[in-house]
């Protein structure tokens, strides 16, 4: 989640629904992007009432469990290659 929609590299706007916060106020979620160009992160949410911009470690996993698959299956085709 984050709110300055400046961020986003693509942006939709849509009712995506509220987030709760731990003192148990609600926020509209404003819509759902990508932020970066290369590394990608995808399925942002825009809350507009943040202080701090929050990734979810599931998501910052996912990205980088992506990107090391990808890297070893360069290495290994490389490896193959020149065998």
């Amino acid at each position: 989640m984050i709110s300055d929609k400046s961020k986003f590299t693509s942006f939709k706007e849509k009712n995506v629904g509220q987030v709760t916060f731990r003192d148990y106020n609600k926020e509209n979620v404003k819509g759902i992007g990508n932020i970066g160009n290369f590394p990608t992160i995808e399925n942002i949410s825009l809350v507009n009432s943040l202080k701090y911009n929050l990734l979810s470690i599931s998501q910052l996993y996912n990205w980088l469990f992506f990107n090391l698959y990808i890297v070893w299956s360069f290495a290994l085709l490389i490896t193959k290659y020149f065998s």
